[in-house]
């Protein structure tokens, strides 16, 4: 699921790639799991006229989270709120906000639209900084529908892949000269030159 969201003083809004706003709100719906991609747009233009990407505070961002409610009562737990997994992606001159919602019937958000058709929510998202301090806060409207027919096992949420960390050893071995520190390797490729890692491990 692909949304653009402009970033201005007053929030966010759902456009398309010129700035138009799109009158349709974005769609979820309950009791699915959803991988929901924001693409963030500044409001500076390029040539084309098409927004330019939105950067502004973004290097202070050290930890994300994603909520959708109806009201503003920050003492209540929002019907969904995402707090893991969230991760930006800057490659190709983007700025790309990952949210992975593993399920988004959850039991507040189930008993909150009952048997109604559909409802509209206002999904929040906001940005820490490494002091645990609000850096960035954005706020649109979502549209939450319901569903006919909701039974067995839920979704499975979406693989979160965990980055691969070197051991001790390993590091120890590249910076004893085995490997070209010049060069970036895969990490099978440093395994193969290790060879008898374990024994190393043993030694620490």
């Amino acid at each position: 699921m692909k949304t653009i969201l402009q970033i201005t003083p007053a929030g966010a809004k759902n456009v398309d790639d010129y700035g138009d706003v799109i009158s349709d709100l974005p769609v979820v719906m309950l009791h699915t799991c959803v991988d929901w991609e924001f693409d963030l747009r500044s409001e500076k233009r390029d040539e084309s006229g098409a927004l330019e990407r939105y950067f502004r505070d973004l290097e202070l961002i050290s930890g994300w989270y994603f909520a959708i409610d109806r009201d503003y009562n920050t003492d209540t737990t929002p019907k969904l709120l995402i707090t893991e997994g969230i991760t930006l992606d800057t490659a190709d001159n983007r700025s790309v906000l990952h949210v992975p919602i593993a399920d988004t019937g959850t039991s507040g958000m189930v008993e909150d639209m009952g048997e109604q058709l559909s409802r509209q929510y206002i999904a929040e998202i906001g940005g820490f900084d490494v002091e645990a301090r609000i850096a960035v806060i954005w706020q649109f409207p979502v549209l939450v529908k319901n569903r006919i027919y909701s039974a067995g096992k839920q979704p499975v949420p979406p693989e979160v892949v965990s980055p691969e960390y070197y051991t001790a050893a390993e590091v120890r071995s590249i910076l004893a000269g085995k490997a070209d520190l010049s060069k970036v390797y895969l990490k099978s490729e440093i395994d193969r030159m290790l060879g008898g890692i374990e024994t190393e491990l043993q030694e620490i």
